[in-house]
């Protein structure tokens, strides 16, 4: 399960990390909303001032915050978002979204993420 104040609380911890990357994470879905989830934790990673700024050291820094394996939801959405759902070493699962990427900006880069790691 995840809880409101430990969702915070990596969120925190995650934008002081982030700040080298020019991007910061925000808190979404029932965690923000209910205050937990058994499901998951929805983050929304985004940049500060530049919309095609490369995420992928950015998701690094989250993967690795959470010492988590990472699969890629490459979906055609309409709203252009992408979608990277992590597990933790405990089996908790982590979606983050990167909003407003174009195809082009997401075929590029998405390659790059994870280096050929994934989990069944």
């Amino acid at each position: 399960m995840w809880a409101l104040f430990e969702a915070l609380r990596h969120c925190n911890q995650l934008n002081a990390k982030l700040i080298p990357t020019q991007h910061s994470i925000a808190l979404a879905g029932g965690v923000l909303n209910v205050g937990k989830s058994d499901k998951d934790l929805d983050l929304v990673l985004y940049p500060h001032n530049d919309i095609t700024a490369d995420y992928v050291p950015a998701l690094q820094m989250i993967r690795e915050h959470f010492d988590a394996e990472m699969r890629i939801f490459n979906f055609e959405m309409e709203n252009h978002k992408l979608v990277f759902e992590l597990k933790t070493s405990d089996g908790r699962r982590i979606d983050v979204f990167i909003p407003n990427k174009t195809r082009a900006q997401r075929t590029e880069q998405t390659p790059n993420v994870h280096g050929g790691q994934s989990y069944a």
